[in-house]
């Protein structure tokens, strides 16, 4: 329990612009004893030093390393303070938390289409890549967004479209 009321440092090992206003980070844990798992569907809970803290979803699931990432889109204060956040900083990091939410189990070996727009992407991402790890599972994604500039995770869509179908779908503006 007290992995999830008090924060663990955690470093940003890399970030970039991904995105309208969105940035994305990869972190990784400073103890490499940190025994840190998740699931598709949960959250974990950020803080910037001298700042509060903030909740946000899983891009991709902690690997063996302990490292995650985060598609983070600035709002607020908080974020505007994490974008001025480089490579090799310290945070905190409390989580996960949630039930996670995907029911990867009753996915398995389904037919399964992902739709999604904008900044919604990310929520999916790691439910994507369990999938894609299952053989068995048939997946396809339906991603738009108002601009090309604004659609989010090209690395990832990249990596996904050589292995399932992928509609991307950008607003024309016309009304």
């Amino acid at each position: 329990m007290k992995g999830l009321l008090t924060p663990h440092a955690i470093r940003i090992v890399d970030l970039y612009d991904d995105g309208e206003a969105c940035r994305h980070f990869t972190f990784k844990p400073v103890d490499p004893n940190l025994q840190h798992t998740a699931r598709p569907g949960q959250f974990f809970n950020l803080t910037v030093p001298g700042h509060s803290e903030a909740a946000f979803t899983y891009l991709s699931l902690p690997d063996a390393e302990g490292c995650f990432d985060a598609l983070i889109r600035t709002v607020g204060k908080l974020t505007a303070a994490l974008f001025e956040c480089k490579k090799g900083d310290l945070l905190g990091f409390r989580g996960p938390f949630g039930n996670g939410g995907w029911p990867m189990a009753q996915l398995h070996g389904k037919r399964v289409l992902f739709l999604a727009v904008g900044c919604g992407l990310p929520p999916l991402a790691s439910a994507i890549d369990t999938l894609l790890a299952d053989s068995k599972s048939s997946i396809a994604l339906l991603y738009g967004a108002r601009t090309a500039h604004a659609q989010v995770l090209k690395r990832e869509r990249a990596a996904w479209g050589k292995v399932m179908p992928i509609i991307d779908s950008v607003d024309s503006g016309s009304g």
